[in-house]
Parts: C-alpha cells; sequence; structure tokens
C-alpha cells in the first residue's frame, strides 16, 4: 500500500501499521474465515479476494453484514454457493471465544492460547479492562503476551471491532470446559 513497513523491537517480524491495507485486511479475513479460526465454510482465498476488490469487506465485521444480492454478482457466485456461504458466515457465529480468539489479529494469540484462555475464562468480556499485570497474574500469560493483549484490547478500533462483532451476533462466551483435561478438540 506504500505505508512504511515497522519492525517490533525485539522480533523479526517486518508489518505494515496501515489498518486501511488491502493486503493486510486479505490476510486478516483469509485467517479469520480459516478451519483452524472461524472455520467459514466456502470463505476461500480467492472469494476473499474478489469481496476486498468489490469494496463488500473492509473489515471482519463486514462479513457478517453481507448481502446476498451483492455477493451474487460476483464472479462464480451462484445461488447455492452464495446461500451456502451465508450459512457458513452464519454458523461462524457460535464458534465460541477459543476459535475467536485465534480469529483475531491479536499478536502472540493463536489457536492453543486462544483454546487455554478460552479454558480460564468464561468469555470475551473477562480481558477488557484489565492490563498487563492483571493478564499476567490471573490467566498467568507471559510478560509479553499479556504486553500484547492489553495492548490490544485497549485500542479503541479494536474494541469498536469487538462491539461490533457483539452486535452482529458473534458469541463471545467460552464453549470450553473448565478442566484440567487435555482433552482433543
Amino acid at each position: 500500500c506504500g505505508t512504511p513497513s515497522l519492525k517490533r523491537a525485539g522480533e523479526v517480524a517486518i508489518y505494515c501499521p496501515n489498518r486501511a491495507c488491502p493486503d493486510i485486511l486479505r490476510s486478516v479475513v483469509r485467517h479469520f474465515a480459516s478451519r483452524r479460526a472461524m472455520d467459514i465454510e466456502g470463505l476461500g482465498e480467492k472469494l476473499v479476494d474478489q469481496l476486498v476488490d468489490a469494496g463488500l469487506v473492509r473489515s471482519i465485521p463486514d462479513l457478517y453484514r453481507l448481502d446476498a444480492a451483492e455477493v451474487l454478482k460476483l464472479e462464480r457466485m451462484g445461488k447455492k454457493s452464495t446461500q451456502n456461504l451465508l450459512d457458513g458466515i452464519e454458523t461462524s457465529k457460535q464458534r465460541g471465544m477459543a476459535k475467536l480468539l485465534h480469529a483475531l489479529p491479536i499478536p502472540h494469540v493463536g489457536e492453543t492460547m486462544g483454546r487455554d484462555l478460552a479454558r480460564k475464562a468464561a468469555g470475551l468480556d473477562e480481558f477488557l479492562g484489565k492490563d498487563a499485570a492483571a493478564l499476567e497474574r490471573t490467566y498467568k500469560l507471559g510478560p509479553v503476551v499479556s504486553a500484547d493483549v492489553a495492548e490490544w484490547l485497549a485500542d479503541a478500533d479494536n474494541l469498536a471491532l469487538l462491539d461490533e462483532l457483539r452486535a452482529l451476533g458473534v458469541s463471545f462466551a467460552s464453549t470450553q470446559q473448565a478442566s484440567g483435561g487435555g482433552g482433543l478438540f
């Protein structure tokens, strides 16, 4: 997008800080929809590209506002594939906190961390308003992870994203058992 890349201190990865960058948006939406995250059936890489290019998806919550008539206008989208996509998006609303935490672009929170946090909390709202020290103490996170999670949750744009997702019916509740067992999912 032309925005100078940044590198966080102590990290190898270089990233684009522009939240409106189309390439970043594509990457975030692809990850959000992926099988290991929100598992949105029918939302593959090419369709994400079409949705972003057509301006139908400018943020994650836009997925939950897609209109069938607009999706039908896209290349290779018939009535059946459009309905399957919309059904997959609707189903994803109930994936639960572990999947949602993994799906969101929170630094250092992947699939395993999302599951661990979901086991320790009744819902995502438990994390809101907590500083890094409280997250580290309460949820046994390391200092780097707790700082990144606290920073992400304190950002006004990220809080607005969460508010939009909640208003659109995405569940923030944990579906995990709060047990010490390490069962398979």
